[in-house]
């Protein structure tokens, strides 16, 4: 979890050091943690830490001669409440105390609701055009049954 002093103001002021040392042109993103991935809301930045996103994100951009915000998302977390077609995942409760979504991205009813009800809105709507998938190796994320995700390789 990211520590609580870094925040909006701090995220800027690296942007200016940027443009500072010389760097404008030559940066493509600048990373931000979004926190912990289990505590709702989903896919959105800490008001308290960063207040407005649209003011971080172009002068970010303005600084550095044209980089992005990137904060890492985390794929496999999604309210069940907004997208029930995901369906249930996690244990723990989630958004208006449902339990959580397990994102499926075989699930074209499950893309489209991550992206109209969470990135769009929450992320890309507010100047944010970048984004880490995080935690994309599968550690927690398990289909049941097994979805085909393309032709089997051969063995060996």
């Amino acid at each position: 979890m990211p520590s609580a002093d870094k925040n909006q103001s701090e995220v800027v002021a690296l942007a200016q050091k940027f443009q500072d040392k010389g760097f404008a042109g030559k940066v493509g993103v600048v990373v931000v943690d979004l926190g912990e991935p289990e505590t709702p809301p989903y896919y959105r930045l800490d008001p308290t830490r960063f207040p407005d996103v649209p003011a971080m994100a172009a002068q970010v951009k303005r600084l550095t001669g044209g980089a992005t915000l990137m904060p890492n998302i985390k794929p496999s977390s999604v309210s069940s409440a907004d997208c029930p077609a995901c369906g249930t995942g996690h244990a723990t409760d989630g958004d208006n105390g449902k339990p959580d979504g397990m994102f499926d991205a075989s699930i074209q009813a499950c893309r489209e609701c991550l992206w109209s009800k969470r990135v769009k809105p929450f992320l890309y709507d507010r100047g944010v055009t970048g984004f880490w998938l995080d935690d994309d190796e599968g550690s927690d994320f398990h289909l049941t049954p097994p979805r085909p995700h393309g032709p089997s390789c051969p063995p060996g």
